[in-house]
């Protein structure tokens, strides 16, 4: 929020309606692994400790990162895990796997010894169980260079003169970004900085590329992926270790029961996601100087930020009615079409189920050692 007076709103109006930035050091990425780092603490709402000595000066963002304070931390976080160390994450998994898998092929490794049922006599466990825990860990460390902007970290929040300058020059951040990342919850809609973003991303790009680089992804995703491979993790862990009948079955129905719990989830939050996209409006909007009245904490009056906002996003489109019509065609329709069909794709089935590969393995490397152990008694017997 910007303490100034009214006869500022003219001047403010033509600043940020140019989608200029005031001064190059405004324009500022910092790595996607740096949000992660102390348990994601620039994402904590009390957080007060400075990380902007974590960005740095840049002539282009690749990603700027849209979300709401006032959804789910960890469901944000979580998003943003797979989004940027999922894969990594699985090929590592499956690297350590197969090590694991070669390892025991080789005689290296015991057996786990398990009440044989078709017709076999046991399994090895090494390479579900390293292979879960190397995914686990990467998942958590694995440090993701991709130049983000996020304004905890590229906003220097103990300069009042440079939070200004820098709030005021976001449009022409986003101007300067070539991806615009919508981590959406049922809050995002409601805010008015968000909207605005999305105004300004859209502006700075033509329609076709508007479309190619706007990514929204709810943030049940997160949280969905993660359900999904340990369901599959789990059961072929109890499919490794106790017939499919029994505690076996039971492992395997609670295990799906979680997975079919998230995805509901999911696309529960695109069918609110459409609905809201398609009833959209700049006056319904929230924004934290209406919370307050217009007065900060020390009585002063402040300018409203949805004067300023609505203005400049009228200047762009014609009016704040042509974006809102804007918002719920071309750009609802796309989306939803996005999150319906390019979200969990036939790459993401690969991923989140490489454990039911690795178990066809399991069950042919264990024909392999007892075959080997068997000669090998043979030999010297």
């Amino acid at each position: 929020m910007v303490d100034v007076g009214s006869a500022m709103a003219p001047f403010l109006v033509e600043l940020v309606a140019k989608m200029s930035i005031t001064r190059p050091e405004v324009l500022r990425v910092t790595p996607a692994y740096k949000a992660f780092e102390k348990c994601a603490q620039v994402f904590r709402a009390g957080s007060s400790s400075s990380q902007y000595h974590k960005s740095q000066q840049s002539d282009r963002i690749g990603r700027f990162w849209s979300y709401s304070w006032h959804g789910s931390r960890w469901m944000k976080v979580l998003t943003l895990l797979v989004q940027y160390n999922g894969l990594a994450s699985i090929l590592l998994g499956t690297f350590a796997a197969f090590v694991m898998l070669l390892l025991f092929s080789l005689g290296h490794l015991p057996i786990y010894e398990r009440p044989s049922y078709n017709g076999e006599e046991g399994a090895s466990l090494w390479s579900l169980a390293v292979g879960l825990l190397v995914s686990i860990v990467s998942f958590t460390s694995w440090k993701s260079r991709q130049q983000v902007f996020l304004d905890r970290i590229c906003i220097n929040h103990e300069d009042a003169d440079m939070k200004t300058e820098a709030i005021f020059s976001l449009a022409g951040v986003l101007k300067a970004s070539k991806e615009l990342l919508v981590l959406w919850d049922t809050s995002w809609s409601d805010r008015l900085w968000c909207l605005f973003e999305m105004a300004a991303f859209l502006k700075s790009k033509n329609a076709e590329n508007s479309r190619r680089v706007l990514i929204i992804r709810p943030t049940t995703v997160g949280p969905c992926s993660i359900a999904a491979l340990l369901t599959t993790w789990s059961s072929m862990f109890g499919l490794s270790m106790f017939p499919l009948s029994g505690f076996g079955a039971l492992l395997l129905a609670m295990s799906g029961f979680w997975a079919i719990v998230a995805f509901r989830g999911y696309f529960s939050a695109v069918e609110i996601l459409e609905e809201k996209l398609n009833c959209t409006s700049f006056d319904s909007v929230r924004s934290a100087c209406c919370d307050t009245q217009h007065v900060d904490e020390h009585g002063n009056q402040l300018l409203c930020d949805r004067e300023v906002l609505n203005q400049c996003v009228a200047i762009w489109f014609g009016s704040t009615q042509a974006f809102e019509d804007f918002l719920r065609t071309e750009v609802s329709q796309t989306v939803v079409r996005d999150l319906r069909e390019n979200v969990f794709t036939t790459t993401w089935a690969l991923q989140v189920t490489s454990s039911l590969c690795l178990r066809v393995l399991f069950s042919f490397t264990a024909v392999i050692y007892l075959v080997w152990r068997f000669n090998t008694i043979y030999i010297f017997s």
